[in-house]
């Protein structure tokens, strides 16, 4: 039976009253897996306040070979933003619930995977814990 690996990035998405880009970015090193190809789960995690209707998420991604770890997320988005692939999640209306959203199935083509998130408004504050899954 085969085995899943699994590496996780969790953090809070802060509440914003005005459109936010290239934030919250996360570098993951694909060496650690043994696989050519993945799916990225995202899960979003609301606290005791609720998001309004239609609130939403942009979870971007794209691969490099470049270590742009230093540089944050913006530099992830002003120099990946082009090949980026974009995975929308909506946010629940429900105090202290969660939606998981994943990706189809895609080939891994370089040595660092970047996931970097854009919004236009959050009411509240939720939880987003990224995964890239073998």
């Amino acid at each position: 039976m085969k085995t899943a690996t699994a590496i996780h990035s969790a953090q809070t998405v802060a509440a914003a009253t005005a459109a936010q880009s290239g934030v919250y970015g996360v570098r993951v090193d694909l060496t650690a897996l043994t696989v050519n190809d993945a799916t990225i789960q995202a899960v979003v995690t609301n606290g005791a306040s609720t998001p309004k209707p239609g609130e939403k998420l942009i979870l971007n991604y794209a691969f490099s070979n470049n270590d742009y770890n230093a540089d944050g997320a913006a530099t992830f988005k002003d120099t990946l933003g082009p090949s980026a692939q974009k995975l929308v999640l909506t946010t629940n209306t429900v105090a202290s619930s969660k939606r998981v959203f994943t990706t189809d199935k895609i080939t891994l083509r370089a040595r660092y995977i970047y996931m970097w998130v854009d919004y236009d408004y959050l009411s509240s504050d939720v939880t987003l814990d990224t995964a890239v899954i073998s």
